[in-house]
């Protein structure tokens, strides 16, 4: 082909790409790659905030524990609910106490936290070293249960008596920590 013309089409074909943009194919393959990573991402992002909340549950448990300890310590074994007023339980910001129960206290992160478990079994309990955090789904006030975790109060006789346990319905949030429904958090 004459030299001209081959320059002057490659001059063209430069000219038609810095005015044309990207092509439909272009834009569609970029689209595409952004829906699968975001596919493959988001479900992962959203189980690590959900791990990350329940940690920080599982911390403010093990300080309700200690405190419920040192109650029992102090003033032996209730026969009734102590407040977190009782357990001197000082709570981190955002936290409310509900007006009606003084022994359960709300934060705005979906989390109520008892003083102690409210059932074991058949048996009401009120051992203050048993203290429960309950993950509701929109918020406290929708009060849709989607997971509890529990300390097992170390008076009553059970293997597990000292460690937190994990409860669901059958949405397998406990799987989440390695362990299925009612059996200790690894």
């Amino acid at each position: 082909m004459n030299k001209f013309y081959q320059k002057n089409m490659r001059d063209i074909h430069l000219v038609k790409r810095k005015n044309g943009g990207f092509t439909l194919i272009e834009l569609l393959v970029v689209v595409l790659i952004i829906g699968i990573l975001s596919a493959v991402v988001l479900p992962q992002y959203t189980k690590a905030v959900e791990k990350s909340r329940s940690a920080e549950a599982m911390v403010i448990l093990n300080y309700l524990k200690k405190q419920g300890d040192l109650y029992i310590l102090a003033n032996g074994i209730p026969s009734q609910a102590v407040s977190f007023a009782d357990l001197e339980a000082e709570l981190p910001s955002g936290f409310q106490v509900m007006p009606d129960q003084e022994d359960m206290a709300c934060d705005n992160k979906h989390w109520c936290y008892m003083t102690h478990s409210e059932v074991w079994g058949d048996v009401a309990t009120t051992y203050p070293d048993s203290p429960m955090a309950r993950r509701y789904k929109n918020g406290n006030d929708g009060r849709e249960l989607l997971y509890s975790l529990e300390y097992i109060s170390n008076q009553i006789n059970d293997s597990r008596k000292g460690k937190i346990i994990c409860t669901d319905d059958s949405a397998n949030y406990c799987s989440m920590f390695g362990t299925t429904s009612g059996n200790v958090i690894n």
